[in-house]
C-alpha cells in the first residue's frame, strides 16, 4: 500500500506541479502583453502631448493675429469714419459754394457742322450719410 500511496502521491504532485508550470507560463506570456499595449499607450500619450503643446501654440498665435485684426479693423474704421464725415462737410460746402461747370462737346472741324452749345453740369450732390457706431 505504501508503494500505491507513493505512486498517487507522485501523481498529484506531478499534476500540481504541471499545473504551476502553466500558471506560470501564462503569465509571464500576459505580463508580456501587457507591457507591449503598456509601452503602445505611452507613446500614443507621448504624440498627444505634443500634438497638444503644438495645438496651443498655433492657437495663441491665431488668437494674436485675430486681436491685431480687431484692433486694427477698428482703428481704421474710427478712420474712415472720420474721412466721410469731414468729405461729407467738404463735400456739402463744396456743393453750395461751387459754380456750376460748363462742359464743351467737341466736333470735328471737317463736318462743318455749327459750334456746339454749352451744356451744364449738375452741382454735385453730397454722398448719402451713414449712422454707424
Amino acid at each position: 500500500m505504501a508503494n500505491t500511496a507513493l505512486r498517487i502521491y507522485t501523481g498529484v504532485v506531478a499534476i500540481v506541479c504541471a499545473t504551476a508550470i502553466a500558471i506560470a507560463l501564462h503569465a509571464q506570456s500576459s505580463a508580456a502583453a501587457w507591457q507591449s499595449d503598456s509601452r503602445s499607450w505611452q507613446a500614443l500619450v507621448q504624440q498627444t502631448v505634443a500634438r497638444d503643446k503644438a495645438l496651443a501654440v498655433a492657437s495663441r498665435k491665431m488668437a494674436k493675429r485675430y486681436n491685431h485684426l480687431i484692433v486694427t479693423t477698428s482703428r481704421s474704421q474710427r478712420k474712415l469714419m472720420t474721412a466721410l464725415k469731414h468729405a461729407q462737410t467738404a463735400g456739402a460746402a463744396a456743393a453750395v459754394y461751387t459754380p456750376q461747370s460748363t462742359v464743351y462737346q467737341t466736333v470735328p472741324s471737317s463736318t462743318g457742322a455749327p459750334a456746339p452749345a454749352p451744356v451744364s453740369t449738375p452741382a454735385p450732390v453730397a454722398p448719402p450719410t451713414t449712422h454707424t457706431s
